[in-house]
């Protein structure tokens, strides 16, 4: 692409990116209701040593989804020690970094250049799964490390050594930037099967 091309893109980008983060804010509330279900499916699957509740929390123009989570068995910390059955822990992220993939991901799509709406309808629609797949691969597991965090300091409290969890590793992934990344990939992932659909785009007029 020529660098018309490429500033054009960038300033498409840029809108969409606006657009997206003001719908995300204006329909807070509601997102958040929609993504509790699928946070409980992965924490379910993913962590069924706890037994999970989750809730919504206003905080200021933020929505924040909040975990409490109760040990439904011992938990070893090492060294012989063990947290007990029952313990509560609390814990909480913001829908507004929840959907930071989805923002990036939806920008990505909606500035791709493209020949006809038609095939620009179906990069959205195909961006509608595979964001919903990156936000469960990234929004739980950034309760559950915070989570495991806390379970961290309670062994360092007792003089011990607790092993990293591997829910914990790949949060600190997705902080570090792995969840740009996997935004990133999943775009990527939906203009590859478009192009396999209309072929490539060449010259853009949507």
């Amino acid at each position: 692409m020529h660098r018309a091309d490429w500033l054009k893109l960038s300033a498409r980008a840029v809108a969409a990116w606006l657009g997206l983060s003001a719908l995300g804010i204006y329909l807070s509330a509601p997102l958040a209701e929609l993504m509790l279900p699928l946070f409980r499916f992965v924490l379910l699957s993913v962590a069924p040593e706890y037994a999970p509740s989750l809730k919504l929390v206003a905080d200021n123009h933020d929505v924040l989804i909040q975990l409490e989570a109760w040990l439904l068995q011992p938990l070893p910390l090492g060294g012989g020690q063990q947290i007990p059955a029952g313990l509560a822990v609390t814990t909480g992220t913001h829908l507004m970094h929840t959907l930071v993939p989805v923002v990036i991901e939806g920008s990505l799509l909606m500035a791709w250049p493209t020949r006809r709406w038609v095939e620009r309808a179906v990069l959205l629609v195909l961006g509608v799964p595979t964001s919903i797949f990156v936000v469960g691969l990234t929004g739980p597991f950034v309760l559950l490390g915070t989570l495991e965090i806390q379970l961290q300091d309670m062994a360092q409290q007792a003089h011990v050594v607790r092993n990293e969890p591997l829910t914990l590793t790949w949060m600190i992934f997705n902080e570090m930037g792995g969840r740009w990344a996997l935004a990133i990939t999943a775009a990527i992932l939906c203009i590859q099967v478009q192009k396999g659909v209309f072929g490539n785009t060449g010259q853009s007029t949507a």
